[in-house]
């Protein structure tokens, strides 16, 4: 997983896989440093009764911005997310390149005049086709 964390260059080695009855993606992000700054698990399951899905980010900045739940819907290629932070809103988009056979995750936040304004950009590789794109 290769991409821009506030404009900067930043790698991460990204583990996916079904937990818990096949109930939630579980998503393993570990920052490509030594000591990694930075460490995330991120849960995405459906909740069929609200017709959305639900994303639990819990990382490294500890228990108080994982406090705020994500919740999205399906979107054509893929899935866009919002929490509501106390700070302000966030929002991530999950959407696959089929061309590329890649996947691409979005992460804007609010900016004060209303816009969406780009906070992180990934795009996720299969190790066994990996071609670093950014």
């Amino acid at each position: 997983m290769r991409g821009r964390l506030l404009g900067e260059p930043v790698g991460y080695s990204a583990h996916g896989g079904w937990i818990l009855n096949h109930q939630f993606l579980k998503l393993h992000l570990v920052e490509n440093s030594t000591p990694p700054q930075y460490e995330a698990e991120i849960y995405l399951g459906f909740d069929a009764s609200r017709d959305r899905y639900v994303v639990h980010w819990l990382d490294t900045l500890g228990a108080k911005p994982s406090a705020t739940l994500g919740y999205g819907k399906r979107e054509m290629h893929g899935l866009r997310f919002q929490f509501d932070y106390e700070s302000g809103p966030f929002r991530d988009t999950l959407s696959y390149d089929a061309g590329a056979q890649v996947w691409q995750l979005s992460v804007e936040r609010m900016g004060e005049d209303g816009t969406w304004v780009e906070f992180a950009s990934h795009t996720l590789h299969r190790r066994d086709k990996a071609v670093l794109v950014e």
